[in-house]
């Protein structure tokens, strides 16, 4: 019954949260603006993110745990690769894990005026899927962000999961592991598709666990080392799994 009471209370409360979350992004996306164009980069502004990610967390009625923390070494930087359930996932990753993380942003962001120009100065990278030569020069804009001191995340699986469960996953993250030889470092979400389920504009609060697993070594190998790559999605999936919750 107090589930039920609960329940209609959130629905109600859902658009106000919407109205909110519109505009502390707007006012967050300019404080964003400023920092980078005071600073000349982006590690500023990803603490901006960071701050934006907790506070709607907190709005939304979600509590994160943070689980494997001890895996993540200070100074190194990672290839980091997480399963898909829900949006609010990359608020969770964005807001949990301790590392200057960066994504890979579909190319038609940056014609959005101020929001575009914002996203590319913090140091996301476009990515044009349709085109693999685009895909292509967009993975080593990404090793050279690794190499440049920040960590890039991933979606293997490139896209939300529908029924809680991993689906195939797609190789562009494993070429850059390769090719810039930095470790994987897999990460388990849970709890986000309660929270908000692929094509459902409902809303409801919960709880997430974001578990970190221990790094995966990555050789030093072209991108084109299809057996190796293969390897590396086995041991990346099997560590996602381990804790992975469906339902």
């Amino acid at each position: 019954m107090l589930r039920c009471i609960g329940r209609s209370l959130y629905a109600i409360y859902s658009p106000f949260f919407a109205l909110q979350l519109g505009v502390n992004t707007v006012v967050l996306g300019i404080c964003c603006l400023i920092t980078i164009l005071v600073t000349g980069q982006g590690r500023a502004a990803h603490w901006i993110g960071r701050f934006w990610s907790r506070y709607n967390m907190l709005l939304s009625g979600v509590r994160v745990t943070l689980r494997g923390a001890e895996h993540i070494v200070g100074g190194q930087h990672y290839v980091v690769m997480a399963n898909h359930q829900s949006l609010y996932d990359v608020w969770a990753a964005i807001g949990w894990l301790p590392l200057q993380l960066r994504f890979l942003v579909k190319h038609t962001m940056r014609s959005i005026p101020l929001v575009g120009f914002t996203i590319g100065r913090m140091g996301h990278i476009y990515v044009d899927r349709g085109s693999s030569d685009s895909a292509a020069h967009s993975l080593s804009r990404a090793a050279d962000r690794i190499h440049g001191g920040i960590s890039v995340f991933f979606f293997p699986e490139g896209t939300r999961s529908p029924d809680g469960r991993l689906i195939e996953f797609k190789s562009g993250g494993f070429r850059l592991a390769q090719a810039a030889g930095v470790p994987i470092l897999p990460v388990t979400i849970n709890g986000g598709r309660k929270i908000w389920r692929r094509g459902s504009l409902r809303l409801l609060p919960g709880a997430m666990d974001v578990t970190v697993h221990a790094a995966i070594p990555v050789a030093v190998a072209g991108s084109d080392d299809r057996s190796a790559r293969q390897l590396l999605m086995q041991q990346v999936r099997a560590a996602i799994e381990a804790d992975l919750r469906v339902g």
